[in-house]
């Protein structure tokens, strides 16, 4: 196996999920070493936060942790079982990496915050007040990381793809659309969607910068999810089946924060790199289908 895997990449934990195959479909194995868990990857190295295997992080000096219970509703459902993966075991990895001076990419989220009114800055993590479960599991691991001199947390957005194979909002709202069906999209549910295309390109420069601390990692524009909707529907004339709708007309039993739009002009000004606006993402993904 340590024939495999080279020393010079980093390791991606997390390699199975959207965000995972999104990276490697980009990378190909370039930059990255990619670690699943339940869903087998022939290219990646298996890897359980449960029980994890350290040794096979001693080989990399840098390592990005994107894995973890993701779903918010499944989070609040299951607080024991969430708990114990996104904080408990994850706290404990980023302590082993911590006190052998790794370095540190963490994906958190835009759940960390309230949404009350969008986000103006990068918010410090002990003033953060999530409203729901998975938001305060990620505000615990951000904590762990707090003051760690290589140690970079990047709050993600929803984020897009224009791969039209790839599960996600629009893919989603592409099978809706296809299939004749009318959409409710929420007109209060406002965020700041990045493409999985800038977030490789994020990961890339963080690889070879001497940076550490928490860092909004949000794309230019905040839109709303019927923002979204609307507009990919109106690429294939179909705009008429889309309906406005408030957070509220879902089950989500105020989990969600309405505003979680963010300003992350501070890490892109590091980067010196600006993503993908809104309508360019859209584009991409309206050239990949037909209806």
């Amino acid at each position: 196996m340590s024939s495999l895997y080279s020393t010079k990449k980093a390791l991606l934990i997390g390699g199975s999920g959207f965000l995972g195959r999104s990276i490697y479909a980009i990378d190909k194995g370039n930059l990255f070493d990619f670690s699943y868990d339940r869903h087998l990857l022939s290219y990646g190295i298996h890897f359980n936060l449960e029980a994890p295997n350290l040794r096979i992080l001693e080989r990399y000096d840098t390592v990005v942790v994107v894995a973890g219970l993701v779903d918010p509703r499944f989070c609040q459902d299951n607080p024991e079982l969430s708990s114990r993966i996104n904080s408990q075991r994850m706290v404990e990895l980023m302590t082993w990496l911590k006190e052998r001076e790794k370095k540190i990419i963490f994906t958190s989220s835009e759940y960390v915050y309230s949404g009350s009114a969008g986000v103006k800055g990068d918010v410090a993590p002990e003033d953060l007040c999530p409203i729901n479960l998975y938001g305060s599991q990620k505000v615990t691991v951000e904590l762990s990381l707090r003051d760690y001199h290589r140690g970079i947390v990047l709050r993600l957005p929803k984020m897009l793809t224009i791969t039209a194979n790839e599960p996600g909002l629009l893919t989603k709202t592409w099978d809706s659309l296809r299939s004749g069906e009318t959409i409710l999209a929420a007109t209060d549910q406002v965020f700041s969607p990045i493409d999985v295309r800038d977030v490789y390109e994020v990961f890339r420069r963080l690889l070879v910068l001497d940076i550490s601390g928490v860092y909004n990692c949000g794309g230019p524009n905040a839109v709303s999810r019927y923002d979204i909707v609307t507009s990919l529907a109106r690429r294939f004339c179909l705009e008429e089946r889309v309906r406005k709708a408030k957070l509220s007309d879902f089950d989500f039993d105020n989990i969600i924060p309405t505003d979680v739009s963010m300003d992350s002009s501070r890490l892109f000004g590091y980067l010196n790199y600006f993503p993908y606006d809104t309508e360019a993402i859209l584009d991409g993904f309206a050239k990949n289908v037909s209806i």
